[in-house]
């Protein structure tokens, strides 16, 4: 007797802790609407907090629960799409090897080098704080004002031509990371260059973002390197400090400030997704439920759920803290608790008229079973396949905990 009350306590403060959970959904064509699992355009979030994806099948939109997909029998000009982004009206710029597209919501606009830009591949596109809309591509920087394209190349001051990726900072200046050139800062009138003699890791940029400090965080081949906010190199960090590999994909920030990179290393073919709090570093990959190793893109979204581009599919990446346990936040009950060979699941009596949809994860973030109760309809789960530990059940109102113990 003595025993079981010391360990009914030890679950009893267990409980009364807050945790911290991770939940992956996926997303791929057999489970979803997205028309290829190769996302290689990447991901961004619009205005309305719609998720779009560029495919090697054309665009997707998701609204959470509905899926529209736009190919070029609806006006984009290719299929392939390298790069997707969204202008301060809510337009959708797509990015292909074939030109630029344009979506308001109901009409596509085509742009191709016929119309000025440098050349139709395009690897990245920003807008400025101004409505500029601007392009890198191997041929150089486009910039495109509504009316007219402008063009910059070597000869204007940048260090190469071959332009990968583009991003702002606080003060309106474009940022542009390059292939073998470092970086590099246009205030739009000069550039200025961070090569090799600022202590980058690596000249080789795959991504760059601002942070809300005005720091800015620099992924290449070998790592990432930062630069604060008076533009002058601060860290270089690579997998020994803690990232999982050093061939960094994206550098996203939460609303809280926790830094996101997605990292591929395509020799070794394993990547996954880093998150940086400014002490401590972990990363989450296929083992935890990332849908695929070839992480290309991440973006976002109001919730702070970090969406996933990956060469097989889209992965949602919930990160859940501070949940208390506390039945009336909730729609449901759950009981017994501890439980061992059942659980009983049912709606409060205050619950919502409507389905309620429940999903059980553990407590390194895997979903493990998902359940649809319908008005006061009660549930009995097996537990037969479940091991020891602490299960966190997540419905739309809240989460609360249980423990399995055999």
């Amino acid at each position: 007797m003595k025993t079981r009350q010391i360990v009914i306590l030890i679950i009893l403060l267990v409980l009364t802790k807050d945790i911290t959970a991770q939940v992956f959904t996926n997303y791929t064509t057999a489970t979803s609407g997205l028309p290829d699992d190769f996302v290689n355009g990447g991901v961004v979030i619009d205005h309305n907090n719609n998720k779009w994806f560029g495919t090697s099948s054309g665009v997707a939109k998701f609204d959470d629960v509905n899926w529209t997909v736009y190919t070029t029998a609806n006006g984009l000009i290719d299929n392939f799409v390298t790069c997707i982004a969204v202008d301060a009206n809510n337009n959708i710029w797509v990015g292909t090897n074939s030109g630029v597209s344009k979506f308001n919501g109901a009409t596509w606009t085509n742009f191709t080098s016929i119309n000025g830009l440098p050349i139709d591949a395009i690897n990245d596109i920003k807008e400025d704080a101004n409505g500029n809309i601007w392009f890198s591509t191997f041929a150089g920087l486009s910039k495109f004002n509504g009316t007219t394209f402008t063009n910059y190349t070597i000869l204007d001051g940048l260090p190469v031509d071959g332009i990968m990726n583009l991003t702002t900072d606080i003060h309106g200046n474009l940022w542009m990371g390059t292939m073998g050139g470092g970086i590099s800062e246009f205030n739009g009138t000069t550039f200025t260059n961070f090569g090799a003699s600022s202590n980058i890791v690596d000249t080789n940029i795959t991504a760059i973002m601002v942070d809300h400090n005005d720091n800015k965080w620099v992924g290449t081949f070998f790592g990432t390197s930062v630069f604060n906010n008076s533009n002058v190199w601060a860290h270089n960090y690579t997998a020994l400090d803690g990232l999982y590999g050093d061939y960094v994909r994206d550098i996203k920030e939460d609303s809280h400030g926790n830094i996101w990179i997605g990292i591929f290393v395509d020799y070794l073919f394993d990547g996954a997704i880093t998150k940086f709090d400014g002490t401590n570093w972990i990363s989450y990959a296929v083992p935890q439920g990332l849908v695929d190793y070839q992480v290309k893109e991440l973006a976002i979204d109001q919730q702070d759920n970090i969406w996933i581009a990956t060469g097989m599919g889209v992965s949602k990446f919930e990160d859940v803290t501070g949940i208390t346990n506390v039945d009336s936040q909730i729609s449901v009950s759950v009981y017994p608790n501890p439980a061992s060979q059942f659980l009983n699941i049912s709606l409060n009596k205050n619950a919502s008229l409507f389905n309620q949809k429940i999903e059980i994860v553990n407590a390194v973030g895997q979903k493990i079973e998902e359940i649809n109760l319908i008005n006061n309809q009660n549930s009995t789960i097996s537990l037969e396949n479940y091991s020891e530990g602490i299960y966190l059940l997540k419905t739309a109102e809240g989460s609360t905990k249980f423990v399995v113990k055999k």
